[in-house]
């Protein structure tokens, strides 16, 4: 496992919840979209490249090019205090990017100040 990248395609579980999927009316805005949680059945399906976390399941079913959504942090919160939230965008200039740490077994997704762990 490289640093910025995982082998194969993972969901992300908090509890019994998952993040899911942006609903479709939220494709091509151009704000960022709050991460949610939600049942297994909507499950945001991911893929981590080059420090970036990609879902991009949506539109596939489609012959018009999309962008995938990243999810992240907002590049504009690193000196923002309080807690720091997950969003959903499309615009990676606007998206802070992640890496990989740990165990292949138990990879941890890390942000400037938030550690995801993926069991």
């Amino acid at each position: 496992m490289a640093d910025g990248w995982l082998e194969g395609r993972f969901v992300i579980q908090f509890n019994d919840s998952f993040i899911v999927k942006p609903e479709e009316d939220d494709r091509g805005g151009d704000d960022l979209v709050s991460a949610r949680l939600g049942d297994r059945t909507e499950a945001a399906v991911f893929t981590l490249k080059d420090g970036w976390l990609f879902s991009d399941e949506k539109g596939a079913e489609t012959a018009e090019f999309r962008q995938p959504w990243i999810m992240g942090r907002n590049a504009l919160d690193r000196d923002v205090p309080g807690p720091k939230h997950l969003y959903w965008l499309q615009d990676r200039r606007r998206i802070q990017r992640c890496q990989s740490a740990g165990p292949e077994d138990s990879p941890i997704i890390e942000f400037e100040s938030i550690l995801i762990s993926l069991h």
